[in-house]
């Protein structure tokens, strides 16, 4: 009988253990991802957030660089077209598809991706530009910087 009792008691602890554990972890996951999507709250500023941090990564771009003075006109056109492309999409609206029927929101999604084609192939033609102004050295840096995996992840990681 007490081998029963030993038993059952280990079992119940084993039990009261791993439900612990099983608690303990789903409030540290609700705590991490309430730490997470705290700064991505949506108090208005988010966009003031993304034009900072893409001010940013074009200023640490620009000192990597070191630029000659030669290059300066090539950069100036490069940011104008990036700053641009900001403006156009902080300006996109924000349309109420709510009130849509599923063909009419898949032509709004259609029309959104023809944009942003357009939008790709000025930042392709710019880049290209640019890039043609660089030194080896300096095109190297780029590629490490501008849409690279590397690059990406970075910036994940600084959020």
């Amino acid at each position: 009988m007490k081998k029963t009792g030993l038993k059952m008691l280990a079992g119940v602890l084993l039990c009261a253990l791993a439900t612990a554990g099983a608690a303990k972890a789903a409030i540290a996951e609700t705590t991490a991802r309430a730490d997470y999507t705290k700064p991505w709250k949506n108090d208005g500023d988010a966009a003031k957030r993304w034009s900072m941090k893409i001010q940013k990564r074009m200023s640490r771009l620009y000192d990597g660089l070191k630029l000659e003075p030669s290059q300066e006109p090539a950069w100036k056109d490069y940011q104008e077209v990036v700053s641009s492309t900001l403006q156009a999409h902080k300006q996109r609206e924000q349309s109420k598809t709510v009130a849509m029927t599923a063909p009419e929101r898949m032509e709004k999604m259609y029309e959104k991706v023809k944009e942003r084609e357009v939008v790709m192939a000025r930042l392709l033609e710019a880049t290209k530009t640019f890039y043609s102004q660089l030194t080896p050295e300096q095109q190297r840096i780029f590629d490490a910087e501008v849409l690279s995996d590397s690059a990406r992840k970075r910036s994940r990681s600084r959020i």
